[in-house]
């Protein structure tokens, strides 16, 4: 102040985080535990059939490893995070902003200021650690007028972070059901049933029909059609074998409740692990200790 003249001071204050984000994506959270992450955003994948979604991660390590195990599973993904050269991060944008990839595995450093309008989902892979993050992640969806799908994996340990982002944004995020073996059986059939009607409308396959008619000549036609679904959904999942992902209870945190350590002279322990008791039942001291037992080693706690 002594140097300049008419100082100005400028003071920069965080923006609170407006009530009722983004209005038009639909927010869905799964519990799950860690080791069933992969396999349960699989299934949730599947069973919503994003053309184009956006799946954040913590680290480059997760951002790889996620990549090539999604990819592992029939997927389109590309990863995106600061270790690769602007060459590389060049070539996914584009192969995403073309439709090339479906799924999008990035940091959140990596994918500031990303705007496509296109993204159907935003999947959370971790629980933001703050708000603001998790306003900023959604926000990539539901651009342009159009509705978009928000999920977040969550474990118990990460419960309260959720809590905390509800209430600061003071919007619900439903908790929902991890889809079962039989749910993923009865959409991956459909999406078949599906794909046939398009084939059948489209035709062009007047080249198969001699299959067909040689052995319609043996079999039954509906068999047939079965034997041939059969074969397409076995192509569809190869020999991995699904099994149904263990639930975990919802212990949701009561943040009314505050612990309380125990005054000097209390402890958790029963009296029966704190004391030891002589022959009368009556406390043993000190100097019996020595006396009574002498072979035995005694461990005590607090």
């Amino acid at each position: 102040r002594q140097h300049l003249r008419n100082p100005i001071e400028i003071q920069i204050i965080k923006e609170p985080v407006k009530a009722g984000v983004a209005p038009r994506v639909h927010q869905t959270a799964y519990l799950v535990a860690r080791p069933h992450k992969v396999a349960a955003l699989a299934r949730i994948l599947d069973m919503s059939s994003p053309k184009s979604a956006l799946v954040f991660c913590r680290t480059r390590l997760e951002v790889d490893e996620l990549t090539s195990m999604l990819n592992g599973r029939g997927y389109r993904g590309e990863g995106l995070h600061g270790g690769m050269n602007q060459a590389q991060r060049d070539r996914v944008m584009q192969s995403f902003r073309a439709g090339k990839t479906e799924l999008l595995v990035a940091t959140d450093v990596a994918a500031r200021g990303l705007d496509i309008p296109h993204v159907s989902h935003v999947v959370n892979y971790d629980v933001p650690s703050s708000p603001e993050a998790y306003v900023h992640r959604i926000g990539r969806t539901g651009r342009a007028g159009r509705g978009g799908e928000a999920i977040t994996l969550v474990e118990s340990r990460e419960r309260w972070l959720l809590q905390n982002i509800e209430r600061l944004t003071k919007s619900k995020v439903e908790m929902g059901t991890l889809p079962t073996v039989a749910d993923l059986q009865a959409k991956r059939l459909e999406h078949i049933g599906t794909s046939i009607q398009d084939n059948l409308e489209a035709k062009g396959f007047d080249q198969f029909r001699v299959v067909v008619n040689t052995l319609t000549e043996k079999f039954d036609p509906l068999d047939v059609a079965a034997a041939a679904i059969q074969l397409a959904y076995g192509a569809k999942t190869g020999d991995r074998v699904e099994e149904d992902i263990p639930a975990i209870r919802d212990r949701t945190p009561d943040t009314s409740q505050t612990s309380r350590r125990p005054r000097r002279g209390q402890s958790d322990f029963p009296e029966s692990a704190r004391v030891m008791r002589g022959g009368g039942g009556r406390p043993v001291g000190r100097r019996e200790r020595h006396n009574q037992f002498t072979s035995m080693a005694t461990l005590h706690v607090n």
